[in-house]
């Protein structure tokens, strides 16, 4: 005799694809926003070697925005290292969902003080 409850029901056989597409799109959004985040944050520093001249007439505080800009930088890079370790079964690391807390979390008392200030000339 077989047990029933080791048969997945109708509704669970629909569920359990539709689970694995959505964890793997949001597995690959996440791997696509940290290599962008990497990517941005190497780029602003390179624009800043280039031509530090912009950054002093934009920003108030031009060292503090590149501290900023270097941490965010580093710290994805490691969730992006982190991240890549879960590939085969689309799993997110601890790492991943704390940067993106911490983005988020940065996001919202951005939104409250102004973090980096922005000169008016």
């Amino acid at each position: 005799m077989t047990d029933v409850s080791a048969v997945p029901s109708g509704s669970e056989r629909v569920a359990r694809p539709w689970r694995r597409r959505l964890r793997s799109t949001a597995y690959w959004t996440a791997l696509i926003w940290l290599s962008f985040e990497v990517w941005a944050a190497i780029g602003d520093y390179q624009e800043y070697l280039e031509d530090p001249e912009t950054y002093h007439r934009v920003y108030l505080k031009p060292e503090l925005q590149q501290a900023l800009s270097h941490i965010f930088g580093v710290l994805a890079a490691i969730a992006l290292a982190f991240h890549l370790r879960g590939w085969r079964g689309r799993r997110f690391s601890r790492v991943t969902i704390g940067y993106f807390v911490f983005e988020v979390c940065c996001g919202i008392v951005g939104m409250f003080v102004d973090i980096v200030p922005i000169c008016c000339t």
